[in-house]
Protein backbone atom coordinates (compact mmCIF):
# COMPACT_ATOMS: atom_id res chain seq x y z
CA UNK A 1 0.00 0.00 0.00
CA UNK A 2 1.35 3.40 -1.00
CA UNK A 3 1.10 6.25 1.49
CA UNK A 4 1.48 10.01 1.11
CA UNK A 5 1.33 12.82 3.66
CA UNK A 6 0.92 16.59 3.83
CA UNK A 7 2.56 18.05 6.99
CA UNK A 8 2.21 21.51 8.53
CA UNK A 9 4.21 22.91 11.46
CA UNK A 10 2.37 25.59 13.41
CA UNK A 11 3.45 27.79 16.33
CA UNK A 12 1.38 30.16 18.47
CA UNK A 13 3.01 32.48 21.01
CA UNK A 14 1.50 34.12 24.06
CA UNK A 15 2.30 36.98 26.41
CA UNK A 16 3.45 36.80 30.00
CA UNK A 17 0.82 35.40 32.31
CA UNK A 18 -1.94 34.97 29.70
CA UNK A 19 -3.12 31.63 28.38
CA UNK A 20 -4.49 31.16 24.88
CA UNK A 21 -6.55 28.70 22.91
CA UNK A 22 -7.79 28.59 19.35
CA UNK A 23 -8.59 26.58 16.25
CA UNK A 24 -6.58 26.14 13.06
CA UNK A 25 -8.26 24.93 9.86
CA UNK A 26 -6.24 23.13 7.21
CA UNK A 27 -7.35 22.77 3.60
CA UNK A 28 -5.89 20.09 1.34
CA UNK A 29 -6.44 18.18 -1.90
CA UNK A 30 -6.38 14.41 -2.38
CA UNK A 31 -4.34 13.37 -5.40
CA UNK A 32 -6.12 11.24 -8.00
CA UNK A 33 -5.75 7.55 -7.24
CA UNK A 34 -5.54 8.18 -3.49
CA UNK A 35 -8.07 8.43 -0.68
CA UNK A 36 -8.00 10.24 2.63
CA UNK A 37 -6.83 7.99 5.47
CA UNK A 38 -6.60 10.29 8.49
CA UNK A 39 -5.51 13.56 10.06
CA UNK A 40 -3.52 13.91 13.27
CA UNK A 41 -1.80 16.58 15.36
CA UNK A 42 1.25 16.02 17.57
CA UNK A 43 2.77 18.39 20.08
CA UNK A 44 6.38 19.31 19.25
CA UNK A 45 7.14 21.86 21.95
CA UNK A 46 5.46 24.31 24.29
CA UNK A 47 5.26 25.86 27.74
CA UNK A 48 2.59 25.82 30.43
CA UNK A 49 0.40 22.80 29.78
CA UNK A 50 0.10 23.01 25.99
CA UNK A 51 -2.13 20.60 24.12
CA UNK A 52 -3.71 19.84 20.74
CA UNK A 53 -6.48 17.67 19.39
CA UNK A 54 -8.16 17.16 16.02
CA UNK A 55 -11.79 18.25 16.27
CA UNK A 56 -12.93 17.81 12.67
CA UNK A 57 -11.73 15.85 9.67
CA UNK A 58 -13.16 14.15 6.55
CA UNK A 59 -14.29 10.55 6.66
CA UNK A 60 -11.92 7.74 5.77
CA UNK A 61 -11.96 7.15 2.03
CA UNK A 62 -12.91 10.69 1.04
CA UNK A 63 -11.46 11.95 -2.24
CA UNK A 64 -11.41 15.27 -4.06
CA UNK A 65 -10.14 18.80 -3.53
CA UNK A 66 -10.75 21.36 -0.83
CA UNK A 67 -11.01 18.93 2.09
CA UNK A 68 -10.78 20.51 5.54
CA UNK A 69 -9.62 19.49 9.01
CA UNK A 70 -9.55 21.49 12.23
CA UNK A 71 -7.11 21.35 15.14
CA UNK A 72 -7.90 22.85 18.54
CA UNK A 73 -4.85 24.04 20.52
CA UNK A 74 -4.26 25.64 23.92
CA UNK A 75 -1.74 26.63 26.60
CA UNK A 76 -1.94 28.23 30.05
CA UNK A 77 -0.45 31.53 31.15
CA UNK A 78 3.09 31.85 32.50
CA UNK A 79 6.54 32.94 31.48
CA UNK A 80 6.96 32.93 27.67
CA UNK A 81 3.97 30.67 26.92
CA UNK A 82 3.77 29.09 23.47
CA UNK A 83 2.84 25.95 21.56
CA UNK A 84 4.37 24.29 18.51
CA UNK A 85 2.76 21.31 16.83
CA UNK A 86 2.77 19.31 13.62
CA UNK A 87 -0.48 18.53 11.76
CA UNK A 88 -0.44 15.76 9.15
CA UNK A 89 -2.95 14.63 6.54
CA UNK A 90 -2.38 11.04 5.37
CA UNK A 91 -3.54 9.48 2.11
CA UNK A 92 -3.36 5.91 0.85
CA UNK A 93 -3.75 4.55 -2.63
CA UNK A 94 -6.74 2.42 -3.52
CA UNK A 95 -9.37 5.01 -4.39
CA UNK A 96 -11.98 3.58 -6.74
CA UNK A 97 -12.30 5.91 -9.71
CA UNK A 98 -15.13 5.98 -12.27
CA UNK A 99 -13.24 3.75 -14.72
CA UNK A 100 -12.91 1.11 -12.00
CA UNK A 101 -16.60 0.94 -11.03
CA UNK A 102 -19.55 -1.02 -12.44
CA UNK A 103 -23.25 -0.88 -11.56
CA UNK A 104 -26.07 -3.42 -11.88
CA UNK A 105 -29.76 -2.54 -11.54
CA UNK A 106 -32.40 -5.27 -11.22
CA UNK A 107 -36.10 -4.33 -11.30
CA UNK A 108 -39.16 -6.60 -11.55
CA UNK A 109 -42.32 -5.38 -9.84
CA UNK A 110 -45.29 -6.37 -12.03
CA UNK A 111 -44.87 -10.15 -11.93
CA UNK A 112 -45.16 -10.70 -8.17
CA UNK A 113 -47.20 -7.59 -7.39
CA UNK A 114 -50.86 -7.59 -6.35
CA UNK A 115 -53.02 -7.71 -9.47
CA UNK A 116 -55.14 -4.69 -8.52
CA UNK A 117 -51.99 -2.55 -8.54
CA UNK A 118 -50.65 -3.84 -11.85
CA UNK A 119 -50.72 -0.46 -13.59
CA UNK A 120 -48.94 1.19 -10.68
CA UNK A 121 -46.26 -1.49 -10.68
CA UNK A 122 -45.82 -1.12 -14.45
CA UNK A 123 -45.17 2.57 -13.96
CA UNK A 124 -42.76 1.96 -11.08
CA UNK A 125 -40.96 -0.74 -13.04
CA UNK A 126 -40.42 1.72 -15.87
CA UNK A 127 -39.51 4.71 -13.72
CA UNK A 128 -37.29 3.01 -11.14
CA UNK A 129 -34.34 1.98 -13.34
CA UNK A 130 -34.51 5.29 -15.23
CA UNK A 131 -34.21 7.15 -11.94
CA UNK A 132 -31.21 5.08 -10.84
CA UNK A 133 -29.42 5.39 -14.16
CA UNK A 134 -30.23 9.07 -14.44
CA UNK A 135 -28.43 9.63 -11.15
CA UNK A 136 -25.52 7.21 -11.41
CA UNK A 137 -24.84 6.27 -15.03
CA UNK A 138 -22.19 8.95 -15.45
CA UNK A 139 -20.34 7.74 -12.34
CA UNK A 140 -19.66 4.19 -13.56
CA UNK A 141 -17.68 2.82 -16.49
CA UNK A 142 -20.07 -0.08 -17.04
CA UNK A 143 -23.79 -0.15 -16.27
CA UNK A 144 -26.18 -3.08 -16.74
CA UNK A 145 -29.94 -3.12 -16.22
CA UNK A 146 -32.23 -6.14 -15.81
CA UNK A 147 -35.89 -5.18 -16.06
CA UNK A 148 -39.06 -7.30 -16.07
CA UNK A 149 -38.59 -10.80 -17.44
CA UNK A 150 -34.84 -10.18 -17.72
CA UNK A 151 -34.57 -9.86 -13.93
CA UNK A 152 -33.98 -13.55 -13.25
CA UNK A 153 -31.68 -14.86 -10.57
CA UNK A 154 -29.56 -16.49 -13.27
CA UNK A 155 -29.14 -13.19 -15.13
CA UNK A 156 -28.48 -11.33 -11.89
CA UNK A 157 -25.65 -13.61 -10.83
CA UNK A 158 -24.16 -13.89 -14.32
CA UNK A 159 -24.33 -10.10 -14.79
CA UNK A 160 -22.52 -9.52 -11.50
CA UNK A 161 -19.86 -12.01 -12.57
CA UNK A 162 -19.56 -10.40 -16.01
CA UNK A 163 -19.17 -6.90 -14.61
CA UNK A 164 -16.74 -8.03 -11.92
CA UNK A 165 -14.63 -9.79 -14.52
CA UNK A 166 -14.23 -6.87 -16.89
CA UNK A 167 -10.79 -5.37 -17.31
CA UNK A 168 -9.95 -2.62 -14.84
CA UNK A 169 -13.08 -3.01 -12.71
CA UNK A 170 -12.40 -3.13 -8.97
CA UNK A 171 -15.87 -2.68 -7.48
CA UNK A 172 -19.42 -3.63 -8.50
CA UNK A 173 -22.42 -1.97 -6.86
CA UNK A 174 -26.05 -3.04 -7.19
CA UNK A 175 -29.54 -1.62 -6.78
CA UNK A 176 -32.32 -4.18 -6.21
CA UNK A 177 -35.88 -3.04 -6.96
CA UNK A 178 -37.67 -6.34 -6.49
CA UNK A 179 -40.37 -7.81 -4.29
CA UNK A 180 -39.33 -9.52 -1.11
CA UNK A 181 -40.51 -11.63 1.76
CA UNK A 182 -39.00 -12.57 5.06
CA UNK A 183 -35.72 -14.28 4.20
CA UNK A 184 -36.28 -14.12 0.46
CA UNK A 185 -35.94 -12.02 -2.72
CA UNK A 186 -38.32 -12.55 -5.66
CA UNK A 187 -36.57 -12.78 -9.00
CA UNK A 188 -38.54 -13.55 -12.15
CA UNK A 189 -37.52 -17.21 -12.23
CA UNK A 190 -37.44 -18.05 -8.52
CA UNK A 191 -36.99 -16.84 -4.98
CA UNK A 192 -33.46 -16.61 -3.68
CA UNK A 193 -33.56 -17.49 0.01
CA UNK A 194 -31.65 -16.23 3.00
CA UNK A 195 -30.06 -18.04 5.90
CA UNK A 196 -26.79 -19.92 6.20
CA UNK A 197 -27.96 -22.65 3.82
CA UNK A 198 -29.89 -20.28 1.55
CA UNK A 199 -29.44 -19.71 -2.16
CA UNK A 200 -28.42 -16.03 -1.84
CA UNK A 201 -25.14 -16.92 -0.15
CA UNK A 202 -24.65 -19.96 -2.37
CA UNK A 203 -25.20 -18.18 -5.69
CA UNK A 204 -23.26 -15.01 -4.85
CA UNK A 205 -20.49 -16.95 -3.17
CA UNK A 206 -19.91 -18.92 -6.36
CA UNK A 207 -18.93 -15.79 -8.31
CA UNK A 208 -15.22 -15.96 -9.01
CA UNK A 209 -13.85 -12.64 -10.26
CA UNK A 210 -11.20 -10.12 -9.37
CA UNK A 211 -13.52 -7.23 -8.53
CA UNK A 212 -15.30 -6.82 -5.24
CA UNK A 213 -19.07 -6.84 -4.86
CA UNK A 214 -19.32 -3.66 -2.86
CA UNK A 215 -22.56 -1.74 -2.05
CA UNK A 216 -26.12 -3.00 -2.47
CA UNK A 217 -29.14 -0.71 -2.11
CA UNK A 218 -32.40 -2.68 -1.87
CA UNK A 219 -36.07 -1.67 -1.99
CA UNK A 220 -37.25 -5.23 -1.34
CA UNK A 221 -39.85 -5.63 1.37
CA UNK A 222 -38.30 -7.24 4.46
CA UNK A 223 -34.90 -6.49 2.93
CA UNK A 224 -33.41 -6.32 6.42
CA UNK A 225 -33.85 -10.10 6.71
CA UNK A 226 -31.56 -10.79 3.72
CA UNK A 227 -29.05 -7.94 4.00
CA UNK A 228 -26.73 -10.14 6.03
CA UNK A 229 -26.97 -12.81 3.32
CA UNK A 230 -25.99 -10.30 0.63
CA UNK A 231 -22.95 -9.36 2.72
CA UNK A 232 -22.11 -12.97 3.50
CA UNK A 233 -22.36 -13.66 -0.24
CA UNK A 234 -19.73 -11.08 -1.02
CA UNK A 235 -21.11 -7.52 -0.87
CA UNK A 236 -19.20 -5.19 1.44
CA UNK A 237 -22.37 -3.46 2.66
CA UNK A 238 -26.12 -3.72 2.07
CA UNK A 239 -29.31 -2.10 3.32
CA UNK A 240 -32.87 -3.35 3.60
CA UNK A 241 -36.28 -2.37 4.95
CA UNK A 242 -37.56 -3.65 8.27
CA UNK A 243 -40.90 -4.73 6.79
CA UNK A 244 -43.04 -3.63 3.81
CA UNK A 245 -41.15 -0.97 1.82
CA UNK A 246 -43.01 2.08 0.46
CA UNK A 247 -40.36 4.81 0.39
CA UNK A 248 -38.85 4.31 -3.06
CA UNK A 249 -40.05 7.58 -4.55
CA UNK A 250 -38.12 9.49 -1.90
CA UNK A 251 -35.52 7.06 -0.58
CA UNK A 252 -33.93 5.99 -3.85
CA UNK A 253 -33.19 9.43 -5.37
CA UNK A 254 -32.13 10.93 -2.04
CA UNK A 255 -29.83 8.08 -1.03
CA UNK A 256 -28.27 7.64 -4.46
CA UNK A 257 -27.68 11.38 -4.85
CA UNK A 258 -25.83 11.31 -1.51
CA UNK A 259 -23.86 8.24 -2.54
CA UNK A 260 -22.99 9.92 -5.86
CA UNK A 261 -21.69 13.00 -4.05
CA UNK A 262 -19.19 10.92 -2.07
CA UNK A 263 -21.02 10.52 1.24
CA UNK A 264 -20.71 7.26 3.14
CA UNK A 265 -23.22 4.46 2.65
CA UNK A 266 -24.47 5.12 6.18
CA UNK A 267 -25.00 8.81 5.48
CA UNK A 268 -26.83 8.05 2.22
CA UNK A 269 -29.14 5.61 3.99
CA UNK A 270 -29.69 8.06 6.83
CA UNK A 271 -30.89 10.67 4.33
CA UNK A 272 -33.48 8.17 3.04
CA UNK A 273 -34.63 7.38 6.59
CA UNK A 274 -36.26 10.79 7.01
CA UNK A 275 -38.73 10.17 9.83
CA UNK A 276 -41.25 12.73 8.59
CA UNK A 277 -41.33 11.22 5.11
CA UNK A 278 -41.49 7.66 6.44
CA UNK A 279 -44.43 8.53 8.65
CA UNK A 280 -46.34 9.77 5.62
CA UNK A 281 -45.42 7.05 3.11
CA UNK A 282 -45.80 4.14 5.53
CA UNK A 283 -48.96 5.63 7.00
CA UNK A 284 -50.60 6.00 3.61
CA UNK A 285 -49.66 2.59 2.21
CA UNK A 286 -50.75 0.80 5.38
CA UNK A 287 -54.36 1.88 4.69
CA UNK A 288 -54.38 0.88 1.02
CA UNK A 289 -54.43 -2.90 1.41
CA UNK A 290 -54.26 -5.44 4.23
CA UNK A 291 -50.98 -6.77 2.78
CA UNK A 292 -49.33 -3.42 3.53
CA UNK A 293 -50.45 -2.92 7.13
CA UNK A 294 -46.97 -3.75 8.41
CA UNK A 295 -45.30 -1.03 6.32
CA UNK A 296 -41.97 -0.02 7.83
CA UNK A 297 -39.63 1.38 5.19
CA UNK A 298 -36.80 2.16 7.61
CA UNK A 299 -33.54 0.92 6.10
CA UNK A 300 -31.07 -0.89 8.33
CA UNK A 301 -27.47 -1.56 7.30
CA UNK A 302 -25.32 -4.67 7.40
CA UNK A 303 -21.61 -4.48 6.65
CA UNK A 304 -19.07 -1.68 6.41
CA UNK A 305 -21.12 1.47 6.77
CA UNK A 306 -18.33 3.94 5.94
CA UNK A 307 -17.91 2.63 2.38
CA UNK A 308 -18.11 5.39 -0.26
CA UNK A 309 -18.51 5.39 -4.02
CA UNK A 310 -14.85 6.39 -4.23
CA UNK A 311 -13.47 4.11 -1.54
CA UNK A 312 -12.10 0.62 -1.62
CA UNK A 313 -12.02 0.31 2.14
CA UNK A 314 -14.87 0.88 4.52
Amino acid sequence: MMKKTDPWVVQHDGVLGIGRRGDDTFTFDVEEGYQFAGFDAKLLAGRHRPGVRVTMQPGHGTTGDGLKATVHWWFDGGSQPFIKYRATATYIDGAIEKDQRALLVACDLVDEGLSQFKELYKWLESLGPKTVLGLLEDDYKHVASLVGDEATSVNFVSSLADLAGRAGIKAVDAVLMLHGRKDGIYFRDRVLTGGEGGTIRKELGAIDAGAELRACFSTCCWGETVADDLVAGGFRVACGAKEVYANGAYGIPVSLASWKSGETFASAVDKANNQTVLAVTDGLISHVHSAFTTANSYWTITGKKTTRITSESG
